[in-house]
Order: C-alpha cells, then sequence, then structure tokens
C-alpha cells in the first residue's frame, strides 16, 4: 500500500530531513531545555521557505510516466574504480593516521579504537597544513570519490536489475570507504553513504514505481535508522573508551523515553553531537550574537558584518557562549556571516530554482542527477553541519560534478560507462 506519492522528489527530501530534525529535538533525552533549540530550529524552517519558494518559482513540466531510463552495461570502468579504491585507500589511511590497514583492525577488534590515534598523528605530523605532499591524496581521494557517487547513482537508480558484479563492486567500494572512517575512527563516512543510498532509493522509486513510500519501506527505514543510531553511538563510545552505558552521561535520565527504553534513549542522546548541536549552536548564536544589541542585529545583514565589530568571524563571536569542541559550525551559520543574510536566502533561493529545472529532466541526463544530489546534500548540510565545505573531497566531487554536466564529455574518460538511454513503455 502506497502511502505517499509526490512527484517534486527534493522538496520531499528536504522537508522530510528538517522534520525528523525538528522531532529529534523535542525527543533527545538531553539535559538541555527544548527552548535553546527554539530559534535555530525555527530558521531552519525559514531556510525550507526559501528553498519552497525557489522550486516552485518554476513551472516544470512532467515527463510521461511511461518514459523509463536504462544504464548501458559497460563493465570496464567500474572493475578499474574499484581496482583503484582496494589500491589508493590503504595508502590514503596510512598517510592521514599513521596505521597499516591490519593495525586499524586490530585496534577496532580489541575495543581499542583509532580516533584518539589519528587525533594525535593529525596533530604531530601537521596534516591540518596544505602541503604538496597532502595534494595526491586529497585530489585522489576526490576523484574516487566523485566517481563512487556517479556509480551507485548509475547503478542504485538507472539500472532497473543490478548484474551480480556491479552489486559486489560498489559492496565492496562501500565497506572500504567504511574503514576509512573505522581507521579514524569517525562515522563521516558512514553519514554520507546513508545520505546518498537514502537519495537514491526514493530517487529510484519515484523513477520506476512511481510513488515514494510504502508502509513496508517506512518500516525497513526506522529498522535501518535504529541500526545506523547504534552503530553511531557504539562508535563514539569506542572513540572515548566508554562503555554503551557511560555514554550517556549527560543523559535526562527523567525523560520520558530513558523510562520507556534506556538503549534508545542513549541512541538519540548519541546524535545530539551530530545532528542536533549545529541547531543548539545556531540558536546560541542568533540569540547571544546577532540578536544581543541593535547594531548587532545590523551587522547580519552584510557579508562578514562581525568584522565591523571587531570579532574576526562567527567562531570567535560565539566562544563566551558556549563550548564547540570539536564539533562543526553548521553551514547556514558560516554561509551567514560571509555573506549576509539577504544573500544567504537569495543562495537558498536559488537552489530551490536550479533543483527545480534540474527535477525536470534529471531522469533524461546523468549529470543532472548528480548534480541534483548535491543540492540535496547542501540543503541537508546546512542546519547541521558543514559537510561540503570542510571536506576538499566534497568540494572536488561538487566541482566536477558540474564540469561534466555543463560538458557533458565524461565518456571520453570513463569508456561510455556512464551513457544511458531512453526505452518508453506504452502500456
Amino acid at each position: 500500500m502506497s502511502i505517499l506519492k509526490q512527484k517534486n522528489i527534493l522538496l520531499f527530501l528536504v522537508s522530510s530531513c528538517y522534520i525528523c530534525l525538528s522531532l529529534l529535538v523535542f525527543i533527545c533525552p538531553i539535559n538541555i531545555p527544548i527552548i535553546n533549540f527554539i530559534p535555530g530550529m525555527l530558521f531552519m524552517w525559514v531556510i525550507y521557505v526559501f528553498f519552497y519558494l525557489g522550486v516552485k518559482s518554476i513551472t516544470v513540466k512532467n515527463k510521461p510516466y511511461g518514459s523509463v531510463v536504462f544504464a548501458v552495461k559497460k563493465q570496464t570502468f567500474l572493475y578499474i574504480l574499484t581496482f583503484c579504491f582496494v589500491l589508493f585507500y590503504p595508502f590514503y589511511i596510512h598517510f592521514y593516521t599513521g596505521l597499516s590497514v591490519t593495525q586499524s583492525l586490530y585496534n577496532v577488534l580489541h575495543g581499542g579504537g583509532n580516533y584518539h590515534l589519528y587525533q594525535n598523528y593529525f596533530k604531530e605530523s601537521g596534516l591540518s597544513k596544505f602541503t604538496i605532499l597532502k595534494l595526491p591524496y586529497i585530489v585522489f581521494n576526490g576523484l574516487l570519490k566523485f566517481f563512487y557517487i556517479c556509480s551507485v547513482i548509475k547503478i542504485l537508480v538507472y539500472s532497473k536489475k543490478p548484474s551480480t558484479k556491479e552489486k559486489f563492486c560498489l559492496t565492496l567500494m562501500t565497506l572500504i570507504l567504511l574503514f576509512v572512517g573505522i581507521s579514524r575512527g569517525t562515522s563521516f563516512e558512514l553519514f554520507e553513504i546513508v545520505v546518498l543510498l537514502t537519495y537514491t532509493f526514493f530517487v529510484r522509486r519515484n523513477y520506476f514505481l512511481k510513488k515514494l513510500l510504502t508502509v513496508q519501506d517506512l518500516v525497513i527505514l526506522i529498522f535501518i535508522a535504529l541500526a545506523g543510531g547504534l552503530y553511531f553511538a557504539l562508535n563514539i563510545a569506542m572513540r572515548n573508551n566508554q562503555s554503551f552505558v557511560e555514554m550517556g552521561n549527560n543523559i535526562d535520565v527523567e525523560s520520558l523515553i530513558y523510562k520507556i527504553s534506556p538503549t534508545i534513549a542513549v541512541i538519540l542522546y548519541s546524535l545530539y553531537g551530530y545532528f542536533l548541536f549545529g541547531i543548539h549552536l545556531s540558536s546560541v548564536i542568533l540569540v547571544n550574537v546577532w540578536g544581543r544589541s541593535l547594531i548587532y542585529f545590523f551587522s547580519i545583514l552584510i557579508p562578514h558584518g562581525l568584522l565591523l565589530l571587531g570579532l574576526k568571524n562567527v567562531r570567535v563571536a560565539c566562544k563566551p557562549f558556549i563550548d564547540m569542541g570539536a564539533r562543526w559550525m553548521p553551514d547556514m551559520m558560516l554561509f551567514l556571516d560571509s555573506f549576509g543574510l539577504f544573500f544567504f536566502f537569495g543562495f537558498v533561493f536559488y537552489i530551490g530554482r536550479i533543483s527545480s529545472k534540474l527535477s525536470n529532466k534529471s531522469s533524461l541526463n546523468f549529470f543532472r542527477n548528480i548534480v541534483y544530489y548535491y543540492c540535496f546534500y547542501i540543503m541537508f548540510s546546512l542546519p547541521i553541519g558543514n559537510f561540503i565545505t570542510t571536506s576538499s573531497a566534497n568540494l572536488i566531487s561538487l566541482v566536477l560534478s558540474i564540469l561534466f554536466f555543463k560538458t557533458r564529455r565524461m565518456d571520453l574518460i570513463t569508456g561510455r560507462y556512464f551513457l544511458i538511454k531512453t526505452i518508453n513503455i506504452t502500456n
């Protein structure tokens, strides 16, 4: 039974993410008053309004429902890409962590974790600064990540029935990326893979089944979300050398969710640092920095307005009010500080407008779908972290997506692996 049908897939995905974040604000059992999240949450929904207006600013003519897109079955490039993953990432792991693959695996299996080893090695080796030695690793990581995203979308969206070889190659590359995260003790790779697979799941259903969600799908997604949350919680506990119970030292034991299930409460609590801290931090900045006086409020209207008040940036301005630790500043605050309120809202409106144009033809052009995916990723990243701007691999991948979308010359590199054709079904 279908419980949801919607033609504009990006509006559905972005609104669903924002709804989930809003629900998490109210059910997360953390000892922080809900009122401290409200300003940031409201600003997130203001962003969505401008995105929605951008989407609706263009009338989209939907393609006929009988048009189905298939991928051309040429596997040579996929095999080469998989081999490059197997060959490159052990060197990548050793360069950034100082550990071999076997050492990383040994630490995880013996409960030690790799996060602190990675952080210490990163600082001692001066890897926080750009050097020529880092350049090959940055470039190749960005290229491989871009082609991985292309391959995932090609196989899981455009191939109506992926072959066994395609599934094997895709699974192997995914496991390698997950191990990169394990070797550093971080969950960023897992998060990005979940975002990508969520996108491909709904886009594929929209193309082939013309419905986005069924009751069975909803149950499966909830189960996957809980499993992912458990993995995330265990990874944080291992990172801090804590037991699963000890990591909830700031948990609200009086909350209803904790009384119902302490395990689920700890899982939800662990999601605060990754998904809710950005909203909490945004609230602090909006109230205590830009809301502290009229002149501070006017500084939000112009690019780098805080510089006029003697403050280097928004990171410096919020330090007296909240301890960020190793957490990320959300993109919506960084963009607001860098470009000002009006330019920022204009940017969000433009993302919505571009995504609306792409939604009309994304199923008929492979590279449109890659850019379409990044429109979703940018909107998801805005309230919770700087996943695009802080990651050189994402920046490289985004630039390549736009470049190939504009030039459509990737076939010269990939041997027509990403070439698509359209088959019309009349019944």
